[in-house]
């Protein structure tokens, strides 16, 4: 009996493969606002593939701060 091995997998039945994921963040996106990209993730051998999980962190800023959906900035100006 004659068998082949398969060229891409190398008998391995999975091969290794880098996917790209685009996100678009839509302006005003609140702290902690996830992304699920289903079917996205590892995949094995009769084990169905999972998914992806982006979350948005908000990081300090030196000027503005957050309130809601709106940024507040304090300036101080002079009446001159």
């Amino acid at each position: 009996m004659y068998t082949s091995v398969c060229h891409m997998c190398r008998s391995q039945k999975t091969k290794q493969a880098l996917d790209e994921i685009y996100l678009f963040i839509e302006k005003g996106s609140p702290d902690g606002h996830e992304e699920r990209f289903k079917d996205a993730a590892d995949e094995f051998v009769n084990v169905r593939a999972g998914e992806v999980v982006m979350k948005i962190q908000q990081l300090p800023h030196a000027r503005f701060t957050r309130e809601g959906d709106d940024l507040k900035v304090d300036v101080d100006i002079t009446l001159r």
